[in-house]
């Protein structure tokens, strides 16, 4: 739920949290040289797609054979809406089983009053794929 779905572009170049975080020194300066030796290897994935795609779970979506279910707060703040809302819209351009729903309100945990209809959703979800049913018997 809320899961960071984005390819490996739209992670290094429009993932930005509308809340303020601040890592601690440590951490920023493992993030960024972490970062930047991935670019000084591979490249940005503008100017080597090849070996970003080819480690990118977005970019094999058509090898997917099983029904995925999204679910995203409307008001996350840690992940954008717009990642799940573009994998809903791949997934389903390629006739996969896919269903989205988005709380309105809801924080990147789903919180209150959305968790139970969320879990619900999901239970219904796991029932008709695993196990072959409909809720209510339908």
């Amino acid at each position: 739920m809320g899961g960071v779905v984005g390819s490996y572009d739209d992670l290094m170049n429009n993932w930005q949290r509308r809340v303020p975080y601040q890592p601690s020194p440590r951490e920023l300066a493992l993030r960024n040289n972490y970062r930047q030796k991935l670019i000084d290897t591979y490249g940005t994935p503008t100017a080597n797609p090849k070996f970003w795609q080819a480690s990118d779970p977005t970019y094999f979506l058509g090898d997917i054979t099983t029904p995925i279910q999204l679910h995203t707060g409307g008001d996350d703040e840690e992940v954008p809406v717009a990642f799940s809302v573009s994998l809903y819209d791949q997934l389903q351009k390629l006739g996969k089983p896919v269903e989205y729903y988005n709380y309105p309100g809801g924080d990147h945990n789903i919180s209150s009053p959305n968790f139970e209809l969320a879990m619900q959703r999901s239970i219904d979800f796991f029932n008709k794929y695993l196990k072959g049913e409909t809720r209510g018997g339908e």
